[in-house]
């Protein structure tokens, strides 16, 4: 039997950050909240572990390592074509 944990779903957890004013921080600009959110993880990491952790641009995990180029010439940017190789290749 297992039974999943998170911290983040503690109930003090919770509170302090629902107290985060995110609006007032970021303005409802996104690059703003991804770098608020690294701040946030690397004060964490140095208060628990005295290391200071490298805070790296967010990027979405559909971008991979690879330039656009090199993507672009395996996944194709439009996204029926996409889906019509996927069917092409499993069905």
């Amino acid at each position: 039997h297992f039974d999943g944990f998170s911290p983040f779903t503690r109930p003090r957890v919770i509170e302090v950050s629902e107290g985060i004013p995110f609006v007032e921080l970021t303005q409802y600009d996104r690059q703003k909240l991804y770098n608020l959110k690294g701040q946030i993880v690397g004060a964490g990491i140095q208060a628990v572990t005295g290391l200071k952790m490298p805070i790296f641009p967010k990027r979405r995990f559909q971008h991979g390592a690879a330039a656009s180029s090199v993507l672009r010439q395996r996944i194709p940017s439009d996204e029926t074509k996409l889906r019509q190789r996927f069917y092409e290749l499993y069905t």
